[in-house]
């Protein structure tokens, strides 16, 4: 056995597998019939390209290094095999399940809404309560000094504006 294998086995055995990824196999198989619209390339298949995404996602390893575990030749390819996962999910995931697009107003008011923040939020049971909560908004870090110092958390430890 060469030191490539033995790294690789290495790395294998550090990171976990797809199914360690807070994802069952069931899951993994419904998130495989959103990304159909994909297809098997002589460089990966559409099963790998999900585990890929989902490694990614989940363990936010560089490319060089997943394209390592899944025995790839370049980490370029691990960045347009993510970027082809992201297009498939964005066209077939995305709509149905998230966004306004994938409730109708009536189910929010029948299965989302509490009675509570109905009773005392509302005047009719006919509408919708939204919280959004926006204690800190965190800002990047900015090049006036004044308002740097103005806008840095100590107890944070980032920039931020209450």
């Amino acid at each position: 056995m060469n030191y490539s294998n033995k790294v690789l086995n290495y790395i294998k055995a550090k990171v976990p597998q797809v199914s360690d990824c807070d994802t069952a196999v069931l899951d993994f198989e419904d998130l495989l019939d959103y990304v159909k619209l994909m297809r098997n390339s002589s460089v990966r298949s559409v099963r790998v390209a999900l585990a890929i995404f989902l490694c990614k996602m989940r363990l936010g390893v560089a490319n060089s290094v997943l394209s390592a575990i899944f025995q790839l030749n370049d980490k370029r390819i691990v960045s347009q095999i993510i970027h082809s996962v992201q297009k498939a999910l964005i066209q077939s995931f995305v709509p149905q399940h998230i966004g306004f697009g994938h409730i109708d107003r009536q189910t929010v008011i029948n299965q989302h809404s509490s009675t509570i923040a109905t009773t005392l939020l509302t005047n009719s049971k006919n509408n919708v309560v939204v919280v959004i909560d926006g204690t800190y908004l965190y800002v990047q870090k900015s090049s006036d000094n004044e308002f740097q110092r103005r806008s840095y958390s100590l107890h944070k430890y980032r920039n931020l504006v209450k």
